[in-house]
């Protein structure tokens, strides 16, 4: 990955955490670790939306899924 890009996805996931602690301050933040830009920038949108955190992770989980499924192409 290109140092510019990683410092991206680095900034979009400190951004995604910190609002996500703003948001739900009792919720364990481990699961927005090692995701993509795109996965970042889909939760931020749901998180602004106020869509139910459990159905965040869940479609989290379901592109995660995804992605290791192609991976062992």
């Amino acid at each position: 990955m290109m140092e510019k890009q990683k410092g991206r996805v680095e900034g979009k996931a400190e951004q995604v955490v910190k609002f996500s602690q703003k948001k739900y301050p009792n919720e364990d933040t481990s699961w927005l670790e090692s995701l993509t830009e795109k996965q970042y920038d889909e939760i931020f949108d749901k998180l602004l939306n106020d869509e139910n955190l459990d159905e965040i992770k869940h479609r989290i989980d379901e592109m995660k899924k995804v992605v290791s499924f192609f991976m062992k192409i």
